[in-house]
């Protein structure tokens, strides 16, 4: 009997097994494991409609990939950029080898009803981002590519900072509360700490008000990045996995009257390891959500809203 735990284990955790690698299941089906460096996860071949869920930060997807040796492969692909998580999603993807492999496997029926059963055990931890949450993040990607950067567009698949740049990783917050304090909310522990050897932080912060007559919509600065050079596949696909599907969506009109830029260093205002007795976190805690009031925090740049108007 095969040990998926073990071949799992050593394709997340390992340093050198960079890349795609196939193993076979105790009747013969074969899977494939992968690790890229900033991804990782698990693809069974299956052929069905176009299928897309997540939870816990897991990603789970159609997708068609070109192997090396097998050639073009169309399946399922369960997938995860959180490296906090590499416990649950060792076993995530074995009960997903023994799900494939059992005799009851029904293609994406049987992939739906899996996620939903995962969804309840571990509590969904992902909601659905807003329309001008997507835009906000699209909004500082073309930013980004307009100075000269070569930015990638990080936010949908639950990487710890939704923009990441040759020089600095941007986490973006957005609302649409003109009147009330610019109040941003932080869903994860890591997701404004910088690491040891990482790229700087910054937060930007951008204020929209929906209008009929707005200046901008998703698919218009999504038209505005793709002349600029930026991958369609991977702007639609960045869309399809924020769940952003409808016309509407895509259309939906707003102003921008603010975008905000503060450099997360040591003087700004997020719970660490060292604001806890003993400079770690208590036993048991395993992640943490709070909010953050920048109220009297001084930024370090404005961004007029006309850089974002204009192609």
């Amino acid at each position: 009997m095969s040990d998926y735990k073990a071949e799992l284990e050593k394709t997340f955790l390992s340093e050198s097994l960079k890349g795609i690698r196939n193993i076979k299941t105790n009747s013969g089906k074969i899977v494939y494991l992968f690790n890229d460096g900033s991804d990782y996860g698990i693809l069974i071949p299956i052929t069905g409609n176009d299928y897309v869920n997540r939870f816990n930060k897991i990603i789970v997807e159609s997708v068609l990939l070109n192997h090396e040796t097998d050639g073009d492969i169309r399946g399922i692909w369960a997938h995860t950029s959180d490296d906090s998580i590499i416990e649950v999603m060792v076993r995530i993807c074995e009960d997903l080898i023994y799900l494939y492999d059992g005799p009851s496997f029904e293609g994406d029926a049987s992939i739906d009803e899996w996620c939903n059963s995962w969804k309840n055990a571990l509590g969904n931890t992902y909601t659905k981002m807003t329309v001008y949450d997507v835009l906000g993040e699209l909004a500082i990607l073309k930013f980004m590519i307009k100075n000269g950067s070569e930015p990638i567009w990080t936010g949908p698949d639950g990487g710890r900072h939704d923009i990441r740049c040759a020089d600095r990783d941007c986490e973006v917050k957005s609302s649409i509360q003109l009147t009330k304090a610019p109040v941003v909310t932080v869903s994860n522990s890591m997701q404004l700490i910088k690491t040891p050897g990482a790229l700087p932080v910054f937060l930007y912060y951008c204020r929209f008000e929906e209008t009929p007559n707005g200046q901008l919509s998703i698919n218009s600065v999504a038209r505005d990045i793709k002349a600029r050079g930026y991958s369609h596949d991977n702007l639609e696909r960045g869309l399809k996995t924020a769940c952003i599907f409808t016309s509407e969506e895509r259309n939906r009109k707003y102003n921008l009257t603010d975008i905000y830029v503060y450099r997360v260093d040591d003087s700004f205002p997020i719970i660490r390891a060292d604001s806890f007795v003993e400079g770690h976190f208590p036993p048991h805690i395993v992640n943490m959500t709070y909010s953050i009031d920048l109220t009297g925090i001084s930024s370090i740049e404005t961004i007029s809203p006309e850089q974002i108007y204009h192609p």
